[in-house]
């Protein structure tokens, strides 16, 4: 899976599940899957640039695109490699920047 580089946000590796290693005779070799639901994870951190903080005044949405790449298999065949996007929209809100009333304030 491959994520478009955002300037507002870091994107972190791509976590995968261990895979299971399937040996497929007609290639003569094992090769790493993923059989029934999985998940990726992959961390998404916000900027800490003060100008980028500044200019989120209200909530606001980024949306994050990407690319995800697969190849189905089954026990006689592999067909061919695919791909397909895939997007996620981060919501970003404003930082709180109201002190506590005094009366809960840990001093």
């Amino acid at each position: 899976m491959i994520v478009e580089a955002s300037p507002d946000l870091k994107l972190l590796p791509v976590r995968y599940p261990k895979a299971k290693v399937l040996f497929l005779p007609v290639i003569n070799e094992s090769v790493p899957v993923y059989e029934g639901n999985f998940r990726l994870l992959q961390d998404v951190v916000v900027s800490a640039d003060r100008t980028f903080i500044g200019s989120v005044t209200q909530a606001k949405t980024i949306t994050l695109k990407g690319t995800l790449f697969y190849q189905a298999c089954d026990l006689v065949k592999c067909y061919l490699p695919q791909k397909s996007g895939v997007s996620w929209d981060v919501r970003l809100m404003p930082l709180d920047g109201e002190r506590s009333p005094d009366a809960i304030r840990h001093k």
